[in-house]
Protein backbone atom coordinates (compact mmCIF):
# COMPACT_ATOMS: atom_id res chain seq x y z
CA UNK A 1 0.00 0.00 0.00
CA UNK A 2 1.28 3.21 -0.46
CA UNK A 3 1.78 6.26 1.84
CA UNK A 4 0.60 10.32 0.85
CA UNK A 5 2.63 13.13 2.58
CA UNK A 6 0.60 16.26 3.09
CA UNK A 7 2.71 18.80 1.76
CA UNK A 8 0.14 21.96 1.53
CA UNK A 9 -4.14 22.05 3.05
CA UNK A 10 -5.57 25.14 2.18
CA UNK A 11 -7.60 24.87 4.32
CA UNK A 12 -5.62 24.07 7.35
CA UNK A 13 -7.39 21.18 9.19
CA UNK A 14 -4.53 18.53 8.25
CA UNK A 15 -0.76 19.31 9.51
CA UNK A 16 2.05 19.42 6.41
CA UNK A 17 3.73 16.34 7.08
CA UNK A 18 0.65 13.80 8.40
CA UNK A 19 1.07 10.82 6.49
CA UNK A 20 -1.99 8.98 4.96
CA UNK A 21 -3.24 6.17 3.06
CA UNK A 22 -4.06 5.52 -0.89
CA UNK A 23 -8.17 6.13 0.53
CA UNK A 24 -7.80 9.15 2.60
CA UNK A 25 -5.31 10.56 -0.66
CA UNK A 26 -8.09 10.65 -2.88
CA UNK A 27 -10.68 12.24 -0.45
CA UNK A 28 -8.02 15.07 0.56
CA UNK A 29 -6.86 15.79 -3.03
CA UNK A 30 -10.76 15.94 -4.09
CA UNK A 31 -10.94 19.17 -1.48
CA UNK A 32 -7.80 20.79 -2.72
CA UNK A 33 -5.02 19.29 -0.34
CA UNK A 34 -1.43 18.86 -1.65
CA UNK A 35 0.03 15.38 -1.12
CA UNK A 36 2.62 13.29 -2.34
CA UNK A 37 3.46 9.40 -2.56
CA UNK A 38 6.40 8.54 0.09
CA UNK A 39 8.12 6.17 1.63
CA UNK A 40 7.66 6.76 5.84
CA UNK A 41 10.95 4.68 6.80
CA UNK A 42 12.86 7.35 4.87
CA UNK A 43 11.88 10.05 7.34
CA UNK A 44 14.42 8.22 10.00
CA UNK A 45 17.24 8.48 7.66
CA UNK A 46 18.10 12.06 7.42
CA UNK A 47 16.53 15.45 8.14
CA UNK A 48 15.64 15.46 4.50
CA UNK A 49 15.07 11.49 3.68
CA UNK A 50 12.74 10.83 1.66
CA UNK A 51 10.95 14.36 2.18
CA UNK A 52 11.64 17.74 1.45
CA UNK A 53 9.92 20.73 1.40
CA UNK A 54 11.30 24.46 1.08
CA UNK A 55 9.48 28.15 0.76
CA UNK A 56 10.73 31.12 -0.26
CA UNK A 57 8.43 33.83 0.97
CA UNK A 58 7.06 35.92 -1.74
CA UNK A 59 8.82 33.81 -4.26
CA UNK A 60 11.69 32.33 -6.25
CA UNK A 61 11.10 34.23 -9.57
CA UNK A 62 12.09 32.11 -12.82
CA UNK A 63 13.73 33.86 -15.44
CA UNK A 64 11.48 34.96 -18.04
CA UNK A 65 13.31 34.90 -20.94
CA UNK A 66 16.06 32.27 -20.67
CA UNK A 67 15.86 28.51 -18.73
CA UNK A 68 17.56 28.48 -15.32
CA UNK A 69 17.64 26.15 -12.22
CA UNK A 70 15.37 27.61 -9.37
CA UNK A 71 14.00 25.91 -6.20
CA UNK A 72 17.22 24.10 -4.70
CA UNK A 73 15.94 21.06 -2.98
CA UNK A 74 17.99 18.09 -1.45
CA UNK A 75 17.06 14.71 -0.42
CA UNK A 76 18.16 11.68 0.84
CA UNK A 77 17.08 8.94 -1.29
CA UNK A 78 18.20 5.06 -1.98
CA UNK A 79 18.93 3.24 -4.61
CA UNK A 80 16.30 0.52 -4.11
CA UNK A 81 13.67 3.14 -5.12
CA UNK A 82 13.57 5.38 -8.48
CA UNK A 83 10.49 7.17 -8.31
CA UNK A 84 10.75 11.01 -7.47
CA UNK A 85 7.41 13.05 -7.40
CA UNK A 86 7.36 17.09 -6.80
CA UNK A 87 4.73 19.55 -6.64
CA UNK A 88 5.46 23.51 -6.36
CA UNK A 89 3.04 26.61 -5.51
CA UNK A 90 3.79 28.96 -7.96
CA UNK A 91 2.86 32.63 -7.88
CA UNK A 92 1.55 35.30 -10.29
CA UNK A 93 2.67 39.09 -11.20
CA UNK A 94 -0.35 40.93 -11.05
CA UNK A 95 -0.18 41.76 -14.50
CA UNK A 96 -0.45 37.73 -15.92
CA UNK A 97 -2.43 36.91 -13.27
CA UNK A 98 -5.45 39.69 -14.77
CA UNK A 99 -4.33 37.81 -18.19
CA UNK A 100 -5.00 34.48 -16.78
CA UNK A 101 -8.35 35.47 -15.06
CA UNK A 102 -9.17 37.41 -18.41
CA UNK A 103 -9.20 33.69 -20.41
CA UNK A 104 -5.85 35.14 -22.25
CA UNK A 105 -4.33 31.45 -23.33
CA UNK A 106 -0.86 33.07 -24.64
CA UNK A 107 0.33 33.62 -21.04
CA UNK A 108 2.45 30.67 -20.53
CA UNK A 109 3.46 30.29 -24.59
CA UNK A 110 7.09 28.80 -24.25
CA UNK A 111 7.55 28.53 -20.70
CA UNK A 112 8.16 24.76 -18.91
CA UNK A 113 9.54 23.81 -15.64
CA UNK A 114 10.94 20.43 -14.49
CA UNK A 115 12.60 18.69 -11.96
CA UNK A 116 16.15 18.26 -12.60
CA UNK A 117 19.17 16.67 -10.59
CA UNK A 118 21.11 19.63 -9.52
CA UNK A 119 25.01 19.25 -9.54
CA UNK A 120 25.53 22.79 -8.99
CA UNK A 121 25.29 22.26 -4.95
CA UNK A 122 28.07 21.53 -2.62
CA UNK A 123 28.36 18.20 -1.60
CA UNK A 124 25.39 16.21 -2.81
CA UNK A 125 25.95 13.07 -4.97
CA UNK A 126 24.85 13.13 -8.49
CA UNK A 127 22.64 11.37 -10.14
CA UNK A 128 20.22 10.56 -13.79
CA UNK A 129 16.96 11.97 -13.86
CA UNK A 130 14.36 11.74 -16.52
CA UNK A 131 10.82 12.87 -16.29
CA UNK A 132 8.06 11.31 -16.29
CA UNK A 133 5.07 13.31 -16.04
CA UNK A 134 5.59 16.94 -16.73
CA UNK A 135 4.13 20.00 -15.66
CA UNK A 136 1.60 20.80 -18.40
CA UNK A 137 2.07 24.98 -18.71
CA UNK A 138 -0.32 25.00 -21.14
CA UNK A 139 -3.47 23.77 -19.27
CA UNK A 140 -2.98 26.71 -16.28
CA UNK A 141 -5.69 28.87 -16.50
CA UNK A 142 -8.31 30.67 -14.20
CA UNK A 143 -9.98 27.14 -13.92
CA UNK A 144 -6.99 25.55 -12.33
CA UNK A 145 -6.36 29.08 -10.41
CA UNK A 146 -5.35 28.61 -6.41
CA UNK A 147 -5.38 31.57 -4.36
CA UNK A 148 -4.18 33.58 -7.36
CA UNK A 149 -1.52 30.81 -7.82
CA UNK A 150 -1.32 27.58 -9.87
CA UNK A 151 -0.22 24.35 -7.92
CA UNK A 152 2.33 22.36 -10.81
CA UNK A 153 3.52 18.61 -10.33
CA UNK A 154 5.56 16.37 -11.55
CA UNK A 155 7.07 12.86 -11.64
CA UNK A 156 10.47 11.74 -12.55
CA UNK A 157 12.64 8.40 -12.71
CA UNK A 158 15.95 8.29 -11.38
CA UNK A 159 19.30 6.00 -11.06
CA UNK A 160 21.08 6.42 -7.53
CA UNK A 161 24.90 5.21 -7.64
CA UNK A 162 24.52 4.54 -3.55
CA UNK A 163 22.42 5.66 -0.59
CA UNK A 164 22.77 9.11 0.13
CA UNK A 165 21.81 12.99 0.03
CA UNK A 166 21.77 14.45 -3.53
CA UNK A 167 20.83 17.48 -5.22
CA UNK A 168 17.67 18.50 -6.84
CA UNK A 169 15.70 21.57 -8.11
CA UNK A 170 13.17 23.10 -10.49
CA UNK A 171 14.88 24.21 -14.03
CA UNK A 172 12.78 26.27 -16.48
CA UNK A 173 11.69 29.86 -18.07
CA UNK A 174 8.16 31.18 -17.52
CA UNK A 175 7.30 35.12 -17.45
CA UNK A 176 5.83 36.57 -14.24
CA UNK A 177 5.90 32.92 -12.34
CA UNK A 178 7.58 32.95 -8.71
CA UNK A 179 8.23 29.71 -7.30
CA UNK A 180 6.75 29.87 -3.44
CA UNK A 181 7.35 26.27 -2.05
CA UNK A 182 8.62 23.33 -4.14
CA UNK A 183 8.64 19.83 -2.24
CA UNK A 184 9.71 16.44 -3.03
CA UNK A 185 9.60 12.67 -2.21
CA UNK A 186 11.57 9.38 -3.19
CA UNK A 187 8.53 6.46 -3.52
CA UNK A 188 8.12 3.31 -5.10
CA UNK A 189 7.91 2.88 -8.88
Amino acid sequence: MTSYIVVEDPQGTWWEGAIVDEGRQRQLEARGVVLLPCIPDLFRRSGVGGFHKRAWGAGFPIDPIKPAIVAPLVLYCTQHFNALHWAARVALDEAHLEKVKNGDKAVFDGAFIRFIGDSSQANPNKCTVAPNVIANMSELDDRTLVDDGFILRGSSIASFSSDGHYGFALYGTARGLRIVWAAATQAQS
